[in-house]
C-alpha cells in the first residue's frame, strides 16, 4: 500500500518523529526522564548536522552516517560518540519497523572502538578539600554544599540528585528512597553531614531562591527560583571544583565514583555497594575493586621501601 504524501518521512521534520519514538520509549520502556532527555539531545545535535550539511535524514546513507560519526569524534570521546550512535540506532531502527523508511543506515555503521577504563575517583583529602571550600554560607553556596554532600555521601547520580523533591526529606530521616535508571527504586542512607547541610538548605538558603514563586517542591532551584536542571547543577559542580584545582578531572560521576571506591577502600561488601549505586549486575560494581587495587598499587609503589628506587 502506497502511503500518502504527509505520510513520507521527507514530509516532517526529523525531530516529530523523534518524538515519536521518545514518546515510545517512555510508555513501553519506560526509560527515565533522564535519558529521555540525553536522546533529545543527541537527536538535535544530528539534527543539526544534517542541514548544514544540506541532507534530509530520508537520503542519508552508510556514508553520512560514517562521517557523521567522524565528525562527533573531533570533540567527544569514544564512549561519548558510542553511546550517541545508540541513540541513532535505535530511532532509525523505529523509522524502519514503524514503515516511515524502507531500510536503516546506521545498523551498518561499526560503533568506535573504546579501552576499557577505570572510572576516576578522587582522593579522601580532595573530595574533603572540595567540600570545605562551600562555606560562604549564602543561599547559593549552601544549596551546592548539600548537593555536593548528597553526590558523595549517598553515591548518587546527577540526574537522581535533580530529580529529589523536598517531601522526600518528610518520612524518613535517615533513608531517602531514590528513582534511578529504568524508574526502579531503592532505598539510600542519608549521612549525618548530607543530612546536616540538607536540612540548613532546605530551612533557610531553599527559602531565599524561592522568594515568593510558586513552590514546584523541587528540592534543587536555581537563582530564579525554578527547579535545576541536571546541565544546570552539573556547570555549577564543575565551576566548584575548577575553584580547587580539580576541574580538569571532574566529571557528573566523579562523587559517585569516589563514593564507592572509598567505600571499597575502608573494606564494604560490594553488594551493599551495589545496592547502594543501584546497578542490576554486581559485575558492574566489581570494577571498584580494581579501582582500588589499583590505588593501592600505586600507594604501595610511592611508600614502600622495596618498590622506591635507590640513588
Amino acid at each position: 500500500m502506497q502511503k500518502a504524501p504527509e505520510d513520507l518521512p521527507g514530509r516532517r521534520e526529523l525531530s516529530e518523529f523523534a518524538s515519536l519514538f521518545l514518546a515510545d520509549l517512555s510508555v513501553r520502556k519506560g526509560r527515565s526522564t533522564a535519558t529521555l532527555k540525553s536522546y533529545e539531545s543527541d537527536f538535535l545535535i544530528f539534527e543539526t548536522y544534517l542541514e548544514g550539511s544540506g541532507l534530509d535524514y530520508e537520503s542519508v546513507c552508510r556514508q553520512n552516517v560514517d562521517e557523521y560519526l567522524q565528525y562527533l569524534l573531533k570533540d567527544h570521546d569514544p564512549f561519548s560518540a558510542r553511546r550517541q550512535l545508540s541513540a541513532l540506532r535505535g530511532l532509525f531502527k523505529f523509522l524502519v519497523t514503524t514503515g516511515r523508511l524502507p531500510s536503516d543506515p546506521v545498523s551498518l555503521v561499526k560503533p568506535p572502538k573504546t579501552s576499557s577504563r577505570l572510572p576516576k575517583a578522587l582522593s579522601e583529602q580532595e573530595v574533603l578539600g572540595l567540600l570545605e571550600s562551600v562555606s560562604d554560607g549564602t543561599p547559593l553556596a549552601l544549596r551546592d554544599r548539600s548537593m555536593l554532600e548528597l553526590l558523595y555521601g549517598s553515591g548518587l547520580r546527577v540526574s537522581e540528585l535533580c530529580s529529589l523533591r523536598t517531601s522526600d526529606f518528610d518520612d524518613h530521616p535517615n533513608l531517602l528512597l531514590i528513582t534511578g535508571k529504568g524508574n526502579k527504586q531503592r532505598y539510600v542512607p542519608l549521612s549525618s553531614k548530607a543530612s546536616s547541610a540538607t536540612d540548613k538548605y532546605l530551612h533557610g538558603a531553599r527559602l531565599s531562591l524561592l522568594a515568593k514563586k510558586p513552590d514546584s517542591g523541587a528540592l534543587f532551584l536555581n537563582r530564579a527560583g525554578t527547579p535545576l536542571t541536571r546541565q544546570g547543577a552539573w556547570l555549577t559542580l564543575k565551576g566548584r571544583a575548577s575553584a580547587v584545582g580539580l576541574g580538569s578531572v571532574f566529571t557528573p560521576h566523579t562523587l559517585r565514583h569516589s563514593c564507592a571506591t572509598h567505600m571499597v577502600d575502608h573494606g564494604a561488601d560490594l553488594r551493599v555497594v551495589q545496592e547502594l549505586l543501584g546497578h542490576a549486575d554486581l559485575s558492574t560494581t566489581q570494577i571498584y575493586t580494581k579501582v582500588s587495587m589499583t590505588r593501592m598499587i600505586a600507594i604501595h609503589s610511592q611508600f614502600h621501601p622495596r618498590s622506591q628506587v635507590l640513588e
